[in-house]
């Protein structure tokens, strides 16, 4: 991904069957770069048997540039999160304080020629939170190509 603007993200499997992302600000404004390898390990990763939605990997760095939701006076810090999804899935919806993300996915080849989805929302804090924990994120639902919901997670109580 090259949103948002400045902002690149990448991720890979690696040989043994974990999937890792890293994420940067180009051109690098301090230290303002992640990453997590592994991030999810074989067991965490959407297939057969298993959920169609891994566990969510958050950011760390608030993305602190100017970009926000671009609504009249709201918006503030964008945070990321990250998440893998069967591969049937185009794109991922979740709520988080009560607002709903769309993230779009991405195709990531694994072990055995096969593919799984990956994709990676920012989050836009409300003014005055400056962090926030998983339990603020209430409902994650993928869907497919043809409207379809392939997975979900929540809502939560």
């Amino acid at each position: 991904s090259r949103w948002p603007r400045n902002w690149t993200t990448v991720a890979w499997a690696t040989w043994q069957g974990d999937v890792c992302w890293a994420t940067a600000r180009i051109p690098m404004h301090g230290a303002t770069e992640e990453n997590s390898c592994p991030g999810w390990t074989r067991a965490d990763i959407p297939g057969p048997g298993r959920q169609g939605l891994s566990p969510l990997l958050p950011g760390i760095l608030p993305q602190e540039d100017g970009v926000t939701d671009g609504r009249p006076g709201g918006g503030g810090n964008r945070v990321p999160e990250f998440g893998l999804v069967s591969p049937r899935a185009v794109r991922v919806v979740l709520t988080f304080l009560g607002h709903t993300f769309t993230a779009r996915v991405v195709y990531v080849p694994v072990r055995g020629g096969s593919t799984i989805g990956a994709f990676m929302v920012w989050f836009t804090l409300p003014r005055g939170v400056s962090s926030y924990t998983g339990a603020d994120i209430t409902r994650e639902i993928a869907y497919d190509a043809a409207g379809h919901i392939v997975a979900r997670h929540g809502p939560w109580s």
